[in-house]
């Protein structure tokens, strides 16, 4: 079949020049390896190579100097870079066969990879103790100035493992967010009779935004005043007739009223909407909901705080550290060109899941979460931070963990809802001693979990 044909063309192509990259390698004893030893003129290219580096290493651990470099030729500089090159090429190579070892055996690929080490560390060390003997006979002072070379690297990584700070990886993105009380919704449904304020302007705690009207709340106010009142008066004249019994059911009747009443009377004072507190409005075309009918617990605005904002963080399970932070645990934040500011995690999922937290998140949004789009049949979650439902219309590729965390401070106040950022789980940057051995201790339990046997 033309399929058929197209495989096998292609297979021929890719053995044909996969064969002429291995042959043409000159770090390997094939074609190349000759034809670059007949260019530069030297014989046993390979051997010299290595012999150079050897002995190179020779004069700079033990200061003994080798014989190459007595000529002053250019020719010893290129077997040292020969011999460079083939060592980095042998550990190319035995990298790649530990990693596809580890990849097509697993469990008995990683006896394979310990044994392997076992007896290359072996053979170095039976090399290194007999190089020590030569030196020893040749040079004891070299011994000497080895060790003093040795000591001196080891103060060195030292120095490195607890003093340098590790990279700043694994940043995790984030969106400012609205503070759950910062959020003003219609607690009674109501017509838009009146809108006090406008996107942007700068409110204080309890100042009026929106007032609304409700004709039927209205007359059921009307409604139950008057039987209060008839209530109240029957429970007067059966108290002047000396009828108790009915005077206790009266009484009942108006405290039952009385209540509903208050209830009517509270849900008419909330059609007047007020700032929960001091900060900027955060509306989107809020003008045009005037006249319009709200339903009760409508989102109309935020409140953008001006000196506390929480921020939404989705954390990928792979992403998690060992010692990852707990809730009240200060973590590094950064938004924006406003460099980064300390937060305090608030909340954190106890499972990953594919709900996407915020739309601004997405990809589809400008984000860096992967997505995809849910099936018309499938069920769909809403997001108290998407008003306008646009999280609910798409699932997230990689269950991620969401952490909400609280920024105070100046740094914070210069923060807007709907900024997108990065958010690293440590507020302080961690040396790279303890994060070497903590990325290798999260990988060790990873393994084991998918390896249980």
């Amino acid at each position: 079949s033309t399929e058929g044909r197209h495989y096998l063309v292609g297979l021929a192509a890719i053995s044909t020049f996969g064969t002429l990259l291995f042959n043409g390698n000159p770090l390997m004893r094939f074609d190349g390896y000759y034809v670059l030893s007949d260019l530069l003129g030297i014989p046993n290219l390979y051997h010299r190579g290595i012999a150079a580096v050897r002995e190179s290493a020779m004069r700079m651990a033990f200061g003994i100097r080798p014989q190459f470099a007595r000529s002053g030729t250019s020719g010893s500089r290129l077997l040292w870079a020969y011999g460079i090159a083939c060592l980095v090429w042998r550990c190319i190579v035995l990298t790649g066969i530990v990693w596809s070892t580890y990849w097509i055996a697993r469990a008995t690929g990683m006896v394979l990879i310990v044994a392997l080490l076992t007896v290359g560390l072996a053979a170095m060390g039976t090399r290194l103790v007999r190089t020590l003997g030569e030196v020893y006979l040749r040079r004891p002072a070299g011994l000497l100035r080895c060790a003093m070379l040795v000591s001196v690297a080891c103060v060195g990584v030292a120095l490195m493992w607890w003093c340098v700070p590790a990279p700043r990886t694994g940043a995790c993105p984030c969106v400012v967010a609205a503070l759950p009380q910062s959020q003003i919704r219609a607690r009674t449904a109501g017509w838009v009779d009146r809108i006090l304020v406008q996107d942007g302007q700068f409110v204080r705690a309890g100042q009026p935004l929106l007032c609304l009207s409700n004709t039927t709340l209205e007359f059921r106010r009307a409604e139950l005043e008057s039987r209060l009142q008839e209530q109240l008066c029957a429970a007067r004249i059966a108290v002047s007739q000396g009828d108790s019994a009915a005077a206790q059911v009266a009484w009942q009747q108006a405290a039952a009223t009385q209540t509903r009443l208050d209830d009517t009377l509270q849900r008419l004072r909330d059609l007047t909407l007020v700032a929960p507190m001091d900060g900027q409005i955060v509306a989107d075309r809020l003008e045009q909901r005037l006249g319009a009918w709200l339903p009760a617990g409508d989102l109309v605005a935020l409140i953008d705080p001006l000196d506390r904002k929480e921020v939404l963080i989705s954390v990928d399970t792979t992403q998690l550290p060992v010692d990852a932070p707990t809730s009240g645990d200060p973590i590094a934040v950064a938004i924006g060109p406003h460099g980064r500011c300390t937060a305090r995690l608030t909340q954190i999922d106890a499972s990953a899941n594919t709900t996407p937290v915020s739309p601004a998140l997405l990809v589809p949004y400008g984000g860096a979460l992967p997505v995809r789009k849910i099936s018309a049949d499938m069920p769909r979650s809403t997001s108290v931070d998407a008003p306008d439902n646009k999280a609910a219309e798409w699932e997230l590729i990689t269950p991620q963990v969401t952490m909400r965390a609280t920024a105070e401070g100046p740094a914070a106040g210069r923060w807007r809802v709907g900024q997108r950022g990065a958010a690293y789980l440590r507020s302080e940057p961690m040396m790279l001693g303890p994060w070497m051995y903590g990325r290798l201790l999260s990988w060790a339990q990873r393994w084991l979990q998918n390896h249980p046997s």
